[in-house]
């Protein structure tokens, strides 16, 4: 049960980290969301849009992740999953 359980996280995390982003290019500029996500007419939603208009202005490839959890674990697989995709600037709102 544990093992399911533990690959039915796995699995959610990963479709969780697949964002949204500027496809042609590496993703340099990663935002990582806080609980509101990308519309969420507050931080999120303004920190989102001036990375693309930054990422297309200048362009650089961005994506956006998601956590699966709103906790420190949460947020930091997903700025480690950032990084391993390649983003040399994490936005990080909230």
């Amino acid at each position: 049960m544990k093992k399911l359980m533990a690959s039915a996280v796995v699995l959610s995390m990963v479709l969780v980290g697949c964002g949204s982003g500027k496809e042609s290019k590496k993703p340099e500029i990663a935002l990582v969301t806080d609980s509101g996500g990308i519309n969420d007419k507050s931080f999120n939603q303004s920190a989102w849009e001036a990375v693309k208009e930054y990422g297309t202005k200048n362009d650089k490839g961005y994506k956006y992740y998601k956590p699966a959890s709103f906790d420190t674990a949460g947020y930091k697989d997903q700025i480690k999953n950032a990084v391993d995709n390649g983003a040399k600037v994490v936005v990080l709102p909230g």
